[in-house]
């Protein structure tokens, strides 16, 4: 046998091992690179983010066009959740999903800036102007959005439409993924199974630390951020929306420690500022 023919026998023995080792370690590779995926955010914007007044046809079109207000502390929440992920070397993936037209994309971005909140991978809004089913473009974009996620997954919206029910049915559907489903109570509504109501983001906090979805150091921190927010902020919750005169009906208020006492401190802030109205 030639010199030759002994060098392509050799690359083709290569190739084939090459080859054979690249389908067994694709899995360990892909796995590999899924991994630098940390969490991934999808928020409604009206009355998630935004103050906008669901309640009223007439006050959601006005404010849509002609007001920014947003809740408070939901930048910080969002924001360090980034820094958090951007600490372990992971990417987080926040999405806007709102059934608001795509006409009033501008509008939503120009809030998201002014605001300093993190800049969205994507901002999906509805084609059409007139009346469409919103339940079916919600959860046709959710699928498409966890096809490409990491596995822990943070869902915000509102009670005001189909959040809490489209947001839920995709967990039911995937329990191998993180999902954890947080509505904001505009209205004084039960919350549906597999889902948590909140009035401020610090329930969020609480609620995502007692399932050691985040770890207690970075809670701590941004409960004291939040508190900072909330004990200052003059436009808590909006006239229009559900204001607790009893802060504990709603759940993960924490056992002990530095997050209890900033618990209570918000808790007397928001019965307060309830009862005041």
């Amino acid at each position: 046998m030639t010199l030759k023919n002994q060098t392509i026998n050799w690359l083709l023995i290569l190739t084939a091992v090459l080859w054979v080792t690249s389908c067994v370690t694709a899995p360990v590779f892909s796995s590999f690179f899924s991994s630098s995926k940390g969490w991934t955010i999808i928020s409604d914007f009206d009355d998630t983010l935004k103050q906008t007044n669901c309640t009223s046809k007439r006050s959601t079109i006005k404010n849509a066009l002609f007001t920014q207000k947003t809740f408070t502390g939901m930048r910080t929440l969002l924001e360090a959740i980034h820094l958090m992920d951007r600490s372990k070397n992971l990417t987080t993936q926040f999405y806007v999903l709102s059934a608001s037209p795509k006409v009033l994309k501008n509008k939503v971005k120009d809030l998201l800036q002014k605001f300093r909140f993190p800049k969205p991978k994507q901002i999906l809004l509805r084609e059409s102007l007139i009346s469409f089913d919103i339940y079916a473009f919600k959860k046709k974009s959710l699928n498409n959005i966890i096809r490409s996620s990491g596995k822990n997954i943070l869902l915000l919206g509102d009670n005001c439409d189909t959040d809490a029910k489209v947001y839920a049915e995709l967990k039911r559907e995937n329990p191998h993924l993180n999902i954890h489903v947080f509505i904001r109570s505009i209205k004084p509504t039960q919350p549906l199974p597999m889902t948590t109501n909140f009035v401020t983001p610090l329930e969020i906090v609480i609620g995502l630390k007692d399932r050691k979805a985040i770890d207690d150091n970075h809670a701590i921190k941004l409960v004291e951020l939040l508190k900072g927010e909330i004990l200052l902020s003059k436009n808590l919750i909006p006239d229009y929306a559900y204001c607790p005169l009893d802060y504990e009906l709603f759940p993960g208020q924490p056992k002990q420690g530095s997050i209890k006492k900033a618990y209570l401190q918000v808790e007397n802030k928001i019965e307060s500022f309830c009862s005041s109205r």
